[in-house]
């Protein structure tokens, strides 16, 4: 769905130098390739395309905050046994770069700061599939962005919603070489409110200052899963005056996230 938006540029251009303002450049990644692990139970992410190389651990005695990814206790250590385990890639992520039987991830060393090599045999590399002005597979968390004649550029949204800690997230991006290249983020509380069925979306001031974004089941998509049917908050559903909020809100990021397509689904990078 592309939806238009209201005279985005100068309601943005108020907010002042700290939100985002359109137009605005971006600089596309060089990867055009994803790994997907093959194996069960992940696979050891080294420093180095070496077996011998330091590999990335935790030490479970070293935890302070069960609900952190251990990937943010993780450094790299030829040791490993007992309390200090091993941290392993088991999802998808970028290939930065590829040596005989290894594969460079994008993020995936500790913290997320530093690349990591994964073995190429326990995965499945393959090209990205570009994302396109229109055309693109529909999906709840996605949407272009019609920003009119006045603003150069094709710009898109990019939704993700964490409700065990009631936060949402739209990344605000531009795509670039069929990927969507996001320096800017807006966040806010999340809640959902399934008994009122034909209420829309809302965003409501909170009492620190913020937002508190608001799905009804009007504002959800209905899919099929293995489970039976569930719901999840459709971006397509919010309004044009919802998605001008969200992006005068929108903040730099210290560093661009990139969403990008792959087996007709959208990915964040880390």
């Amino acid at each position: 769905m592309k939806m238009t938006l209201i005279a985005v540029a100068a309601a943005i251009t108020a907010i002042g130098c700290q939100a985002a303002t359109l137009p605005f450049n971006v600089t596309a990644p060089s990867w055009n390739k994803i790994a997907q692990c093959t194996t069960q139970g992940g696979v050891n992410i080294r420093k180095a395309p070496s077996t011998t190389a330091p590999k990335m651990v935790y030490n479970e005695n070293s935890i302070e905050d069960y609900d952190c990814p251990v990937i943010y206790y993780g450094y790299w250590s030829t040791k490993s046994g007992g309390a200090v385990q091993s941290i392993t890639f088991d999802g998808v992520a970028p290939v930065v770069s590829e040596q005989p039987g290894w594969v460079e991830l994008l993020n995936q060393g500790p913290k997320y700061e530093s690349n990591g090599w994964v073995s190429a045999k326990y995965c499945q590399v393959s090209q990205t599939a570009p994302i396109r002005e229109s055309g693109n597979p529909k999906a709840v968390n996605f949407i272009i962005l019609n920003t009119g004649s006045d603003v150069n550029g094709t710009y898109a949204l990019y939704m993700t919603t964490d409700e065990m800690n009631g936060l949402a997230s739209f990344y605000l991006g531009r795509i670039a070489d069929g990927k969507l290249v996001c320096p800017y983020l807006f966040e806010c509380d999340y809640n959902y409110d399934m008994a009122n069925g034909q209420n829309p979306p809302s965003f409501t001031k909170n009492e620190y200052g913020g937002y508190t974004y608001t799905a009804t089941k009007k504002g959800m998509s209905g899919y099929a899963t293995e489970w039976g049917e569930e719901y999840a908050p459709d971006i397509n559903k919010l309004t044009t005056e919802q998605l001008n909020l969200i992006i005068s809100q929108a903040k730099p990021l210290p560093k661009a996230k990139v969403v990008y397509l792959y087996n007709n689904g959208y990915y964040l990078t880390d």
